[in-house]
């Protein structure tokens, strides 16, 4: 097996600022399902894929749940941390991407080191993973 450079998946998580308590939860628990969902054809595709918001999103509910949410500046600290410790081989932008700080922030940091910046439906459109070979990405 040969080894493969993952990708960072970035994709909108948080509501609006306007939303209230419970319109915020379920905006961040549909963006996690879609998240999920996404980033599920990608690996199947064949991509090596960090999905951080499949990784925080139980955590940030049972840490609400228990009335100690974690603030948004510390995942955003959380994700630069892993985006600075890992070789990736690019990021992969969600559609929705513009609209959200945090990928926007994430975007930021990929491009600051000069790495491979690709939106969702480019790399769909691109087709599988053919024997460890990525396809050509516009």
């Amino acid at each position: 097996m040969t080894h493969r450079k993952p990708y960072y998946f970035a994709h909108p998580y948080s509501a609006p600022p306007d939303a209230g308590p419970g319109e915020s939860r379920n905006i961040c628990w549909h963006n996690f399902e879609a998240c999920n969902a996404r980033a599920g054809r990608l690996i199947r595709l064949g991509y090596v894929i960090l999905s951080p918001i499949s990784h925080s999103h139980p955590i940030d509910m049972e840490t609400y749940r228990a009335g100690e949410p974690v603030p948004p500046e510390e995942w955003y600290a959380q994700d630069f941390a892993i985006i600075a410790a890992t070789d990736w081989a690019g990021l992969i932008l969600a559609p929705g991407w513009a609209f959200s700080k945090g990928c926007q922030w994430e975007c930021a940091r990929f491009e600051e080191r000069e790495l491979p910046i690709h939106k969702y439906a480019d790399v769909i459109a691109a087709g599988p993973v053919t024997d460890g070979k990525v396809p050509t990405l516009g």
